[in-house]
């Protein structure tokens, strides 16, 4: 035999639906209804479909092989068969089954059980690393049929102890183990022959994927002109709100350099429910890279980026960043550096948690089950990020996991996979995170054939209100592949969450800030997340799932903040909730509530919930060590006067000790109780009583 080269030919393989029957993976007699081979004549090969058969004719002195995506699960027993026949050329040279481990953590290795005219078989294993390993060296066997136009069934049959080789139903070798296994299965010819392949079948009870029952039939709606185009447009992401469609766009003439480049594009709806005409999103985002968005935070005011760049927005490196709306548009990307990040394949996909705390990863790795596989990492400090953690068995398999989108209450995933069985290529799943490890996942369920067809669907990405999911899908597409919406089922929708939203203001000139915003679990205080106030018009965002009481509030260097509060313990529906917030500068008089300070019910005990407020009140006094202030405790009105007007001194008192105990100077803190002599509100009900029971601290020097 002599050494060959082979070409390889990357096709789309139709998976059986999902009511179908599981055990036939493959089940091809080329009667001329199948389009997944590849058929073409080069000066190399040629290979056609014709009267019922694939027929190959190689025409070089290496070899060629032609070969389709198959994902057969190594861990389970499968059967593979297909009938060959030698139809010319020479007859001492091999023809025979292929197989290919496409991914790069496997070395891409390659198998071969070939047979030859003349009466030989072989079994043989290429990787680029280890280069020809042969198992079998060519053998005589009398279970060849010799000679042209003689058909030879070849079979492998792996069950959980061994992989069976055999040839016209005669077994003609065992090895341990899984020998001949591969993420894409065809056949391989050498030499100057002619081989003619009738049928080909590939046979595994992998079971059916669970599959949601969606109630109501669904229509996926193509988005239209104004956002798709004979071009190729993926990767669509969605702003909370649902007003702003990030998407990809490649092979556009109005690209950036060039149309050969993946491109940012983006829409806004209009108020009759239609869609502007999609623009370039230009620079600092798009550059001579492929440029995508992997996230849009909720505020809608910062884009998580793929890849890095460098201060003049220039490609950078692999990787991530991030970039902000500012008065000019956005700002040239920062980078997000996640330690040891790498990844052993050419296609990724990514996208990061509502509150911006944890990042996921479609990659490919040396640890994985599979090709991509999806991987957590973790907000550290300062954009930096944890090492990438497979994200486990449940969700990952040992084939292909990409566009992983989190809904906005934090729990529910979305992703697609070719390793579950489907309805196509790639389908998409649901599941629900079940811990705060992020590895631990309820059983991913199929969203079913009114989302997934039998051709090629991902990226699912859904605003807060959950009303309609954005997917690609390349079926009834006006190009390439398409951007299509679908109204999501009750079945598919994820927890509802809470907006709140309005504007950030100069509370002395109601003029808009740019600020930060950030929200905190007022049980535990601890940090539930951040977002940014748009600089031009102080707009922001925040999405606060039910379940948990939280406090919010603005930050901006030399001011002071209002914070505010919103006890979501009680789960209710999806609601928008619209909450100004306020900045004070920092100047002498300026009186500030501190709304977040909570007491036992007539008594001077502070509840733990307050804790985070009165932390934040440290931090400014430690940043302003010139600081004084005078805190002031009031009442409503009800009950003795006395009374509360003690109890108003006390609680100041309170807080005086707990400002202290974090060691500021008690010169810098005086206060006074007015008990409720001071109203800010009626004291006629007790949803405006509320307002009268409050702690504020004045700046009297800084």
């Amino acid at each position: 035999m002599k050494p060959f080269s082979l070409l390889f030919l990357i096709l789309s393989l139709l998976h059986p639906p999902l009511y179908a029957q599981s055990q036939l993976l493959i089940n091809e007699s080329f009667d001329g209804t199948s389009a997944i081979w590849y058929t073409d004549a080069t000066e190399s090969y040629s290979c056609k479909i014709h009267h019922g058969s694939y027929q190959i004719e190689n025409k070089t002195k290496g070899g060629n092989s032609f070969s389709i995506p198959a994902l057969i699960d190594p861990a389970l027993d499968f059967e593979i068969e297909a009938s060959l026949m030698l139809t010319g050329g020479t007859d001492n040279y091999g023809f025979g089954l292929f197989a290919k481990d496409i991914r790069s953590s496997a070395n891409q290795k390659e198998h071969y059980f070939t047979i030859s005219g003349n009466g030989l078989y072989s079994l043989s294993t290429f990787s680029p690393i280890q280069k020809l390993i042969v198992t079998k060296p060519w053998t005589t066997s009398t279970t060849v049929r010799q000679g042209y136009h003689q058909p030879n069934v070849l079979k492998i049959k792996k069950t959980q102890t061994q992989t069976s080789f055999f040839i016209n139903d005669t077994l003609v070798y065992s090895t341990p183990g899984n020998y001949f296994w591969g993420t894409k299965i065809g056949f391989v010819v050498y030499n100057e022959a002619q081989v003619h392949v009738d049928y080909i079948t590939v046979k595994q009870d992998r079971g059916l994927s669970n599959e949601l029952v969606n109630t109501k039939p669904l229509i996926k709606e193509n988005m239209g002109s104004a956002i798709n185009t004979k071009h190729d447009e993926f990767f669509p992401v969605i702003s909370s709100d649902g007003n702003t469609l990030y998407l990809g766009v490649s092979g556009d003439e109005n690209n950036v350099p060039d149309k050969e480049r993946d491109d940012v594009w983006y829409s806004t709806s209009n108020s009759d429910g239609t869609w502007s005409k999609r623009q370039n999103i230009g620079y600092p985002i798009n550059n001579a890279a492929s440029n995508f968005v992997i996230s849009v935070t909720p505020d809608n005011n910062s884009l998580i980026l793929h890849d890095m760049y460098d201060e003049k927005a220039n490609w950078k490196g692999n990787g991530f960043s991030i970039s902000h709306r500012n008065e000019n548009g956005w700002s040239i990307p920062e980078d997000m550096l996640v330690d040891k990040y790498y990844t052993l394949g050419n296609r990724v996909s990514y996208c990061i948690s509502p509150d911006r705390k944890v990042l996921l990863l479609a990659i490919e790795r040396e640890d994985g089950l599979g090709q991509n596989d999806l991987y957590v990492s973790f907000q550290k400090r300062n954009n930096t990020w944890t090492v990438p953690k497979n994200m486990g068995s449940t969700i990952n398999t040992y084939g292909d996991e990409e566009s992983p989108f989190v809904a906005a209450d934090g729990k529910t995933l979305y992703f697609s996979t070719n390793g579950k069985m489907g309805y196509g290529n790639n389908d998409i799943f649901m599941t629900k995170r079940l811990d705060d490890t992020w590895t631990h996942w309820s059983e991913p369920v199929n969203l079913g054939s009114n989302i997934n067809s039998e051709n090629w669907d991902a990226y699912y990405t859904i605003p807060a209100s959950a009303d309609y999911a954005y997917l690609v899908s390349d079926k009834n597409s006006i190009g390439l592949s398409d951007i299509f919406r679908i109204k999501v089922s009750d079945e598919a929708k994820p927890e509802p969450v809470v907006i709140i939203y309005g504007k950030v203001l100069d509370k002395n000139t109601h003029q808009p800030l740019g600020a930060t915003i950030s929200y905190h679990n007022l049980s535990t205080s601890e940090d539930a997340g951040s977002a940014r106030s748009n600089p031009e018009d102080g707009s922001y965002k925040i999405i606060l799932p039910y379940g948990k009481a939280y406090g919010f509030l603005a930050e901006k260097k030399d001011f002071l903040a209002e914070s505010d509060n919103m006890d979501l313990t009680a789960t209710s529906a999806y609601t928008e909730i619209e909450r100004n917030l306020y900045l004070s500068p920092i100047e002498i008089g300026k009186t500030i509530t501190l709304n977040n300070v909570f007491f036992v019910r007539s008594k001077p005990e502070l509840i733990p919930d307050s804790y985070s407020e009165l932390d934040r009140l440290v931090t400014i006094m430690n940043d302003n060590p010139e600081l004084k202030i005078e805190l002031s405790g009031h009442t409503d009105n009800v009950g003795d006067a006395a009374i509360n007007l003690k109890l108003s001194e006390q609680r100041v008192q309170t807080i005086k000790t707990y400002l202290t105990s974090k060691h500021i100077s008690p010169k810098r803190i005086t206060g006074k109780g007015y008990g409720g002599t001071r109203p800010v509100a009626s004291n006629a009900t007790e949803e405006t009583r509320k307002l009268n029971r409050r702690v504020e601290f004045t700046v009297i020097s800084k």
